[in-house]
């Protein structure tokens, strides 16, 4: 619009989406795991491997 290109990360993008990460409450194995990926996930690797994905990196 206007010959400018919206972006993602300032909100002028239309499409959009919010990603959720469900992780269990029992003391699970599966409950480690979840934490540990989220945790992953929120680190610096984790949050370029984000932004490859092409998700915009939280941090």
């Amino acid at each position: 619009m206007n010959d400018v290109s919206p972006f993602v990360e300032d909100g002028t993008y239309p499409f959009t989406r919010r990603l959720f990460i469900v992780i269990r409450r029992d003391g699970t194995p599966d409950r480690t795991a979840g934490i540990a990926y989220v945790n992953m996930l929120l680190s610096k690797e984790g949050q370029k491997l984000v932004e490859k994905a092409g998700y915009v990196p939280l941090r």
